[in-house]
């Protein structure tokens, strides 16, 4: 999982209120399973070519979370996107 979605997951529980954020990091710490990704330059450039081929709907973090599953290799990918394809 790309590092992104942490920044996102802990975003959003932050606006939350309601210490939803500290809830949430002892979650992410418990999920031994997952790997954190930090972005490269490969997986950047994967992004950016994602972006091009699809548009507004694969731009930004979503092209950045997809390159990092393609670039790794990943078994599967999980989004709450209600308009998310591939």
């Amino acid at each position: 999982m790309s590092i992104l979605a942490w920044q996102e997951l802990m975003t959003g529980a932050a606006l939350n209120g309601n210490d939803s954020d500290k809830l949430l990091i002892n979650i992410l710490n418990d999920l031994s399973a997952t790997k954190f990704i930090p972005v490269n330059l490969n997986i950047a450039k994967r992004a950016a070519s994602l972006a091009k081929r699809c548009g507004k709907q694969l731009c930004g973090h979503d092209a950045v979370h997809v390159a990092t599953v393609i670039e790794r290799k990943a078994s599967y990918f999980m989004t709450n996107d209600k308009n998310y394809w591939i």
